[in-house]
């Protein structure tokens, strides 16, 4: 099964704040890597074409979720559990 990874902000402005966002693509680059639509307005750089922005259907779990986390960590969360994917990418300091 190929791997598929949701990430949450923190991960790519991580990797982009030393110049390296590369290393996702390099890592999971060949499978795919997706973001929610909070992760893509979070990260204001360019998103590079090899990252999928995708919406969440569930916006109920989303908001239950924001009673803890963050806008972006809870999207990512519930994106991962609706797209079946295999990791999800998720640091939060709250």
């Amino acid at each position: 099964m190929p791997e598929v990874i949701t990430c949450n902000s923190s991960c790519l402005i991580a990797f982009e704040s030393i110049g390296r966002l590369d290393i996702l693509n390099r890592l999971y680059g060949k499978d795919k890597i997706y973001i929610p639509e909070a992760v893509m307005h979070d990260f204001s750089y360019e998103i590079p074409s090899w990252i999928e922005v995708a919406t969440v259907s569930n916006k109920q779990a989303v908001q239950m979720l924001l009673l803890d986390i963050g806008e972006g960590e809870a999207e990512a969360i519930v994106l991962t559990l609706e797209k079946r994917h295999n990791l999800a990418e998720i640091e939060d300091r709250s």
